[in-house]
């Protein structure tokens, strides 16, 4: 009985140092999303299938509970034909948001953040021609550009990333495609369904907690021994 609570007190002080260790950082990576180790998600499918760099196939929300991430997958990585001028992500987090009639956003009411990046395939070929990359709040009637977030694009898929500070936790999202002439027309070329957020995480227990009961271990194994 007194190996084991020495064991066990042994084991909570290990996890205690491993966890203390990664406490002052979390990775802004983007994660391997065949083994989203820790996160939370949720995906969408898109049942057109047009088969250019227009057309979305599906799109990916995880979240850790510190960063939000998204993942739009393309039929063909756009080319000198067959491309969008916007790819992004659509967020809805609370009421109101942008009109459907607001030319540099998809035809959808109540957008309150995206996530975009555009393309031209004359610009910036060493960023695959996608050349400007935004995070948008609706905010007095227009879409203010805040930064650039984190993105990458690797032939057909594109990534984004955002801190759960910026947009919360409860929201709905969808992806699109689309191009626009600004004050005068809105074109959607394709996009999903809108999608309600991956749940937030469970937290693992705090560091100071399990220090608390390896500590209180111990000292039952003392009292035993």
């Amino acid at each position: 009985m007194k190996n084991n609570l020495l064991a066990m007190a042994l084991a909570a002080v290990i996890q205690v140092a491993v966890l203390s260790g990664n406490a002052s950082a979390v990775a802004v990576s983007f994660p391997d999303w065949d083994n989203p180790a820790g996160l939370s998600k949720v995906s969408v499918t898109d049942p057109q299938d047009w088969g250019n760099g227009r057309d979305i196939l599906g799109a990916r929300h995880a979240t850790d509970g510190e960063f939000h991430y998204f993942r739009m997958d393309l039929a063909q990585a756009p080319g000198t034909a067959n491309y969008a001028g916007i790819y992004g992500i659509y967020i809805d987090a609370f009421s109101g948001g942008s009109p459907s009639t607001y030319s540099y956003l998809p035809n959808e009411p109540g957008i309150d953040y995206a996530l975009d990046s555009h393309y031209n395939p004359n610009m910036a070929q060493n960023d695959q021609g996608f050349f400007h990359h935004d995070f948008h709040q609706w905010n007095n009637g227009l879409m203010e550009n805040l930064y650039t977030p984190a993105n990458q694009q690797t032939g057909a898929t594109l990534e984004w990333i955002i801190s759960v500070e910026e947009i919360g936790n409860d929201f709905f999202w969808f992806a699109a495609t689309h191009d626009f002439i600004e004050g005068v027309t809105q074109l959607t070329w394709d996009r999903t369904d809108f999608t309600a957020s991956a749940p937030a995480p469970v937290p693992a227990p705090s560091a100071g907690l399990l220090f608390a009961s390896a500590l209180l271990g111990l000292s039952l194994a003392r009292r035993k021994s």
